[in-house]
């Protein structure tokens, strides 16, 4: 699968994930309780969902980006959605979204934002950054929104079904 396919399977999959105490972009994964040993990215789904931490990027697995037995620490695995760019890497994944948009909505507005326009916004140079251009980055939410929600239309074959009924043609 392609960078782009699967940055796209892991947004749509976090914009339907509901707010959780346990989502938190400052761990990749761990699980709860006595042992907070961070996981590797191939032993997530060993796991059932509701007891693991994990961030954006630490939710791939679960949204059917499976990491590869070869891929045994985050850095690599994270390659399967983005090439090695640290100031990109910050604005979908970076741990210190927990201050400012600690929320699997705004991970997966961020990723659409990203996906729609090709690009991090101009004025993004480091996540203190944020702060200051607060209007620019709820603009940015709101792009990353609307592109996720004609990505889910897309996908969905029920209403893809529909609209061939409505016009009277038939679908490939």
């Amino acid at each position: 699968m392609s960078r782009r396919s699967n940055l796209t399977k892991l947004a749509l999959y976090l914009s339907k994930k509901r707010p959780s105490r346990r989502f938190n972009m400052t761990l990749h994964a761990a699980l709860t309780g006595i042992d907070f040993k961070l996981l590797e990215p191939k032993r997530v789904l060993d796991y059932p969902k509701c007891k693991t931490v994990c961030c954006a990027l630490g939710h791939g697995p679960y949204a059917g980006v499976p990491a590869g037995q070869d891929v045994t620490d985050w850095d690599k695995y994270c390659l399967k959605f983005i090439p090695k760019n640290q100031l990109l890497r910050t604005w979908l994944f970076g741990y210190r979204w927990d201050t400012i948009d600690n929320t699997p909505k705004g991970a997966a507005y961020r990723i659409g934002h990203y996906l729609a326009t090709g690009a991090i916004p101009e004025w993004f140079s480091h996540l203190a950054m944020v702060r200051y251009h607060m209007s620019d980055y709820e603009e940015c939410l709101k792009i990353g929104r609307e592109y996720l929600r004609v990505e889910a239309l897309k996908s969905d074959k029920t209403y893809l079904d529909k609209l061939a009924r409505q016009a009277k043609i038939g679908l490939e």
